[in-house]
C-alpha cells in the first residue's frame, strides 16, 4: 500500500515536470522580441522580401497554440511527443557530425585509404559511434524496428571508409542524406498532421459532455487538478529562480554582492517576477512554502498527527492569493528593478504577517483543547506555550524590523498593525489559557471566570474592528484621491464585507446572544436550600454538585453559569427541550408561547389521566 502511494506520488510529480517546459516557452515568448530578432536575422541572411512582422505575429500564434497543447495532452501523449522532438534534434544533430566531419576530411586533403593515415582512422571512428549512438537513440525513441529508417547520414563514412567515391564527392552524398531524411520527416509529418486536430475536437466533445453533466465550477476544477496546475509553476518559478541565483554567484563583481544577504534574495525574487506567468510561478511558491510553514507548525505542537489533520483553511493559498492581489493592485510588473525590490519587500511582509497569523488560528484551539481535556502532560503544554511565545515575539520583531528600513507612513502603520494585533491575539490566548488553568485547580466553580473571558475576546475583537475601519477609510481616500482601478475597487468591496461587515456582524449578534441569555438566566428563580435538599441531584450539564441553582418553569435545577453558557447556543431546555422563557421575561414569539402552553397541558393531562388510572387501581 506505501509502495503503491510513492510510485502515485512519483507519478504525479513526473506529470507535472514534463509539463514545465511549456510554461517556460510562454516566458520565452512574453521577455523576447520576435520581430527584433527575425529584422537581425533577415540582415544577415539578406531576405528582404519577407514580412518580418506577420513571421513573428504567426509564430507567438504557434507558440502559445503549442504551450497550450502541452498543457492539456495526457503524460503518455507528452511522452510521446517529447521523443518526436528528441528525435529530431538528433537528427539535426547528425547533420551538423556530417557536415563537420565532411568538412575536416576536406580541410585534411588525404585522398587515399583512412586507415593507412592514423589521423583519418581516428576521426573516422570517433564520427561513426556517434552516428551509431544517434541512430540507435532514434530507433528506441521512436519505436521503430527498422533500424535503416535513421541512417542516411551513415552513409558518406561507409563511402569514405570504402574509397569508392573521391574525396570531392562527399558533399553531394552529404545533401542527398540531408534530402532523404528531409523526405522522410515531411512524410512523417504529412501523415500525423491531424493528429492534435483529432485530439482536440475529442477533448472538445469531451469537455462538453462533461459540462453538460457536472457544470463548468466542477470541469475547470478538475481540469485544474488533472493538469497539476501549482506543481507545474512551483517547479517552474524555482527553476527561474535557481538560475537568477547562479547568475549573481557565476559574476563574483556583481554589485549585489555588496549587499546584505535578505537583499541578494530579494533582488533575486524581484528578477524572477517580472512576466505574469513568473509572478503567478511565486504565488504558487509562496502558498507552498507557508503551507509548509504551517504543516510544521501542527507537527510541532501535535506531533505525527499534524500531518494527518488537514485543515483545508490552513493550506497556504490565502498567502498565494494575498501576494497575487497585491502585485496587481500596485501594478508590480510594470515596475523598474530597484522599485520592484521595494515594493516586493512590502508584498512578502504583509504575506508573512498572514502566514504567522494562520498560525495563531492553529495554535489557539489546540491551547484551549489542553485546558478543556485537563491534559497534565508537560511536553504538550510546553511546546503550545513555547509557540505562544514564539507567535508574541516574533511579530513585534517584525514591526521592529520595517519601521528600521522604511520611514513612517500611514500604510505602513497599517501593515504593522496586523502584527500587533497578532501579538494582542496570543497574548490574549495565553492569559485564557492561565485563567483556565487556575480555575481547573479550585475546588469551586469561578462564577465570573466567563465574563473576564468574553472582556478579553471582546477588548481583541473591537481592536480588530478599528484597524478594518481604518484599512477601509484609508483605501477609500486613496482610491479618491489617486487614479481609479477595478482591481482596487474589488479589494476595498470584499474587505468591507469580510473585514468589516462580517466582524461587525459577528460581533453584535454574539453581544445580543449574550445580554439575552444573561436576561433569561437572571428571571428564573433561584432554588431555596429546602428545593436543592429535596432535588439531591447534580447539574445535568456539568455534572458537578448543586450548590446555588436557577429552576426553569419545566422545573429542572442548573448552575446558572452552565445555563447561561447553554443559552448562548439555543433557547430550550437541555433535558426536555422546551424553551425557557422567564418569569419576568417574556420576548418569545406568540407561536413559540402557545407551544409551550400546549404542552405543559398536554403534560399535565397525562399525569392527571396516570394518577385517575392508579388511584382506580387500588379501590379495585
Amino acid at each position: 500500500m506505501e509502495q503503491d502511494r510513492v510510485q502515485d506520488r512519483l507519478k504525479r510529480w513526473a506529470n507535472a515536470l514534463v509539463r514545465v517546459p511549456a510554461v517556460f516557452l510562454l516566458e520565452i515568448l512574453y521577455r523576447v522580441d520576435l520581430v527584433d530578432v527575425l529584422q537581425a536575422e533577415a540582415e544577415v541572411v539578406k531576405w528582404t522580401f519577407i514580412d518580418i512582422s506577420y513571421v513573428a505575429t504567426v509564430m507567438k500564434i504557434l507558440g502559445y497554440l503549442s504551450a497550450f497543447m502541452a498543457q492539456i495532452l495526457s503524460f503518455q501523449q507528452l511522452l510521446n511527443l517529447y521523443a518526436y522532438m528528441f528525435t529530431g534534434v538528433l537528427l539535426i544533430g547528425a547533420h551538423y557530425l556530417s557536415n563537420n566531419y565532411i568538412q575536416m576530411e576536406l580541410e585534411s586533403g588525404y585522398h587515399g585509404f583512412i586507415f593507412t593515415d592514423v589521423d583519418c582512422s581516428q576521426r573516422w571512428i570517433k564520427f561513426t559511434m556517434a552516428q551509431l549512438c544517434i541512430i540507435l537513440s532514434c530507433t528506441q525513441l521512436m519505436s521503430c524496428e527498422k533500424y535503416w529508417t535513421f541512417t542516411a547520414y551513415l552513409l558518406p563514412l561507409i563511402l569514405r571508409a570504402a574509397s569508392i567515391i573521391p574525396l570531392s564527392e562527399l558533399r553531394t552524398v552529404h545533401t542527398f542524406a540531408m534530402a532523404f531524411t528531409t523526405l522522410q520527416l515531411t512524410f512523417f509529418m504529412i501523415k500525423y498532421i491531424f493528429i492534435p486536430y483529432d485530439l482536440a475536437m475529442a477533448g472538445y466533445h469531451t469537455l462538453q459532455e462533461y459540462m453538460e453533466i457536472y457544470g463548468f465550477v466542477s470541469v475547470v476544477l478538475a481540469m485544474y487538478s488533472r493538469l497539476f496546475v501549482p506543481i507545474v509553476y512551483l517547479i517552474f518559478w524555482l527553476i527561474l529562480f535557481c538560475i537568477q541565483l547562479y547568475s549573481y554567484f557565476s559574476n563574483k563583481s556583481h554589485p549585489i554582492f555588496n549587499e546584505n544577504w535578505v537583499i541578494v534574495l530579494l533582488a533575486a525574487i524581484a528578477d524572477c517576477c517580472d512576466t505574469p506567468w513568473s509572478l503567478v510561478g511565486l504565488c504558487y511558491t509562496v502558498s507552498y512554502v507557508a503551507y509548509f510553514i504551517l504543516t510544521m507548525c501542527k507537527v510541532y505542537l501535535q506531533g505525527i498527527e499534524g500531518f494527518v489533520n488537514h485543515n483545508m483553511l490552513h493550506r497556504g493559498w490565502t498567502e498565494g492569493i494575498t501576494l497575487l492581489l497585491l502585485s496587481l493592485q500596485t501594478g508590480l510588473l510594470e515596475m523598474k528593478r530597484v522599485q520592484r525590490i521595494f515594493l516586493l519587500s512590502i508584498v512578502l511582509f504583509v504575506v508573512f504577517a498572514s502566514t504567522v497569523q494562520s498560525m495563531h488560528e492553529i495554535t489557539d484551539p489546540i491551547l484551549m483543547s489542553l485546558t478543556a481535556a485537563h491534559n497534565r502532560n508537560p511536553i504538550r503544554h510546553l511546546r503550545v506555550l513555547t509557540m505562544c511565545v514564539f507567535l508574541f515575539v516574533f511579530p513585534l520583531y517584525m514591526t521592529y524590523l520595517v519601521c528600521t528600513f522604511f520611514d513612517p507612513e500611514f500604510w505602513l502603520l497599517i501593515i504593522v498593525s496586523s502584527c500587533i494585533l497578532t501579538s494582542i491575539q496570543v497574548l490574549a490566548s495565553t492569559v485564557t489559557y492561565a485563567l483556565f488553568m487556575i480555575d481547573s485547580h479550585r475546588r469551586e466553580p469561578w462564577e465570573n471566570l466567563d465574563d473576564i473571558v468574553y472582556a478579553i475576546k471582546g477588548f481583541c475583537r473591537i481592536l480588530e474592528f478599528l484597524v478594518a475601519i481604518s484599512v477601509l477609510l484609508y483605501g477609500g481616500m486613496e482610491s479618491f484621491y489617486s487614479e481609479y482601478s477595478m482591481i482596487g475597487a474589488a479589494v476595498i468591496i470584499v474587505h468591507c464585507y469580510f473585514n468589516v461587515w462580517q466582524r461587525a456582524q459577528m460581533g453584535w449578534t454574539s453581544f445580543l446572544s449574550r445580554r439575552d441569555a444573561m436576561r433569561r438566566v437572571s428571571s428564573l428563580p433561584l432554588a431555596t436550600q429546602e428545593q436543592l435538599d429535596q432535588h439531591n441531584d447534580v447539574c445535568a450539564i456539568c455534572f458537578e454538585e448543586l450548590l446555588n441553582a436557577r429552576v426553569t418553569p419545566c422545573g429542572h435545577y442548573f448552575h446558572p453559569l452552565c445555563l447561561r453558557k447553554w443559552l448562548y447556543v439555543q433557547n430550550k431546555c437541555p433535558l426536555c427541550h422546551r424553551p425557557i422563557v422567564g418569569v419576568q421575561l417574556n420576548e418569545t414569539t406568540p407561536g413559540e408561547e402557545n407551544l409551550y402552553n400546549a404542552e405543559n397541558l398536554h403534560f399535565e393531562d397525562v399525569v392527571r389521566n396516570v394518577d385517575d388510572v392508579v388511584g382506580n387501581h387500588g379501590e379495585r
